[in-house]
């Protein structure tokens, strides 16, 4: 392995002084403790600080630990440690599992030194661990070849830091050991971090925070996974390599490069790609999309949505028929009000998560992130809507696209824009989207030999007319700009589009809360999910008459009135829902009285339930 020597300016340490600065590159921290180890006599400790889930640990043991190879070394995690014991416990357990270098037949430790067996029964695991250690300084001054401990999960240790750090203290000052610590100093706690301040003076020569790139956050995501056979291996690489740009913009605007994260949307991915293999390989830009909304997902739950109840709202309420702008509203995402979950991030992780639902169905991809493994049943039907790539879909696919001789390129061409102005068959408004950035750029750029201007003013007149008449896709768009670059030769048009279906939702919204008890007594057998899509509006004060009301709930079986009443005792209670409780309490108060009035005399199961109803609307 080669390392960069541009490094020319060293401190008192022989280290580069560009790594005293907080931000480090893992080329940086590898020079600088191979300058560590090679010199004979540093009486300090290093260490490498990076947040979790940064590869500290794969970073050691995948580019350190070869240059610690030639020396005397072990490693260590101070995980749940408490005391000066504790680590030589540890330390001792290592060099029982060691290979001594100084002999040729590679003997184990206690097999040349069979006197410690005995001695630790008086002395304890400390006496062996200095005789071990005077042993390796032996050896040292007679090889020169020192020797190596890596302390790792610092943040981790449960003792007084100020111990801990003392005895790495006497290690490296005093037996002339080479210390690499490894931790996450941003989760220590308050008292421990004043401990740590204090201490590390005299201990720590110099502490490397590890920042890794998009591609080695990556690379070191794809290393950690246990492929199956080489077909998944070669397809999730491939889909990751061509689409590396959308990916690395996903993880800079989430501010989450988590290698853990990452592995673990790899390895469930290459769970479903085994399982639908051919759905995902029909369409490799449906299957991107897949794999954007399920990293995008783990992100969410890691970093943003770490509430249970707040989980569960994204992982149990959403349904194929409660997808969109009204399962966005119920999470939140268009509250006015501070919502200390829904910031900016989690809102362009939702949009990324959401951004092809109109082809890609969530069920089973947040059954597999709730499960960790993967059920069949919970993936029933989610791959009907796949198929060969159509026209659009390889035109949107770049990698595959910009790969095409031209005449097939001008075929794809021609068939999309027939698709679009023709036969009118794209009516999804995110596409159509997508589709007007896609030509508007390749015209700009020579690839499309249309005119500019003239194919802008048919694409906007398209979007109004869908609009006008009904004919467009009720769908939320979400930013589509997280591939980034996006619209810079249509921005007008994709601001228009913005209004047109911000408006369009609101008013289909508008008449369907209108037509709500028509809408429940019409189909009642959907009246429990229509009720939880709306529980944030005041449904029981939208009626011409209490009697309305009354016939629609009549229709229901003794069942969905027992589940209406679990539903009401819950909407009362929620917090969230309070608001809109109140503001519907004097409606909602003469449905309840009339109810009462026109069942005093009855009686059954039924008559039972709609008086237990009653009685919630007018004490609410």
């Amino acid at each position: 392995m080669s390392y960069p020597e541009n490094n020319i300016h060293h401190n008192l340490f022989g280290l580069p002084t560009s790594l005293r600065d907080s931000k480090t590159s893992k080329f940086e921290i590898i020079s600088a403790i191979k300058t560590y180890l090679d010199r004979s006599n540093t009486q300090y400790a290093v260490m490498i600080d990076g947040d979790w889930g940064t590869g500290k640990t794969y970073f050691y043991k995948s580019e350190i630990k070869p240059l610690v190879n030639d020396y005397e070394s072990i490693y260590i995690s101070l995980f749940g440690l408490k005391s000066i014991q504790d680590i030589e416990d540890e330390i001792f357990k290592a060099i029982s599992l060691q290979k001594s270098t100084s002999d040729d037949n590679h003997q184990g430790i206690f097999s040349l030194y069979p006197q410690i067996l005995e001695d630790v029964k008086i002395g304890g695991s400390g006496y062996a661990v200095q005789f071990l250690i005077n042993q390796w300084k032996e050896s040292s001054r007679r090889n020169n070849i020192p020797f190596v401990l890596c302390l790792d999960d610092l943040e981790r240790w449960e003792g007084n830091f100020s111990i801990c750090l003392s005895y790495i203290n006497k290690l490296v000052e005093h037996e002339n050991a080479k210390c690499i610590l490894i931790g996450n100093l941003n989760v220590l706690e308050h008292e421990n971090q004043m401990e740590f301040e204090r201490a590390k003076d005299k201990s720590i020569g110099h502490i490397y925070k590890l920042e890794n790139k998009v591609d080695v956050v990556f690379s070191a995501a794809l290393n950690l996974i246990n492929f199956k056979n080489v077909t998944s291996h070669n397809f999730i690489k491939t889909l990751i390599n061509e689409n590396f740009k959308q990916l690395s913009n996903i993880l800079i605007r989430s501010k989450h490069k988590n290698i853990r994260t990452i592995a673990e949307a790899i390895q469930l991915f290459e769970y479903i790609f085994n399982k639908n293999s051919a759905s995902l390989t029909s369409s490799k830009s449906l299957a991107f999309s897949y794999f954007c909304s399920l990293l995008a997902t783990l992100i969410l739950f890691k970093k943003y949505f770490i509430n249970k109840e707040v989980r569960d709202k994204l992982l149990n309420g959403y349904n194929m028929s409660n997808q969109g702008y009204a399962f966005l509203n119920e999470l939140g995402y268009f509250d006015e009000n501070e919502i200390d979950y829904i910031t900016n991030e989690s809102k362009f992780l939702l949009e990324v998560i959401f951004s092809r639902a109109d082809k890609i169905s969530l069920t089973g991809l947040f059954s597999i992130v709730k499960k960790g493994f993967y059920c069949d049943k919970d993936f029933f039907g989610d791959f009907q809507k796949w198929g060969t790539d159509s026209a659009y879909e390889i035109y949107l696919d770049i990698p595959s696209f910009y790969h095409l001789e031209d005449a097939e390129a001008a075929k794809i061409i021609a068939d999309v824009v027939d698709s679009i102005f023709v036969k009118k068959e794209i009516t999804n408004p995110a596409t159509l989207l997508l589709l007007t950035d896609h030509l508007t750029r390749d015209i700009k750029q020579g690839v499309i030999d249309l005119d500019f201007e003239e194919i802008k003013l048919r694409l906007n007149q398209l979007f109004i007319e869908l609009y006008q008449q009904g004919l467009i896709d009720k769908t939320i768009i979400y930013d589509l700009n997280f591939g980034s670059n996006r619209f810079i030769h249509c921005q007008d048009i994709y601001e228009t589009v913005q209004n047109l279906n911000k408006h369009y939702i609101q008013e289909i919204e508008n008449h369907n809360l209108t037509n709500f008890w028509l809408e429940i007594k019409s189909k009642p057998g959907g009246a429990i999910e229509l009720f939880e899509r709306f529980k944030y509006e005041p449904i029981f004060a939208i009626y011409y008459n209490p009697q309305e009301v009354i016939d629609a709930l009549t229709r229901f079986s003794n069942l969905q009135l027992f589940d209406l009443i679990s539903w009401l005792h819950s909407r009362n209670q929620n917090a969230e829902t309070r608001a809109v409780v109140i503001q519907e309490r004097e409606q909602a108060y003469y449905i309840g009285e009339a109810i009462n009035y026109l069942y005093q005399n009855k009686y059954g199961i039924q008559a039972g339930h709609l008086k237990s109803i009653a009685k919630l609307l007018m004490h609410n």
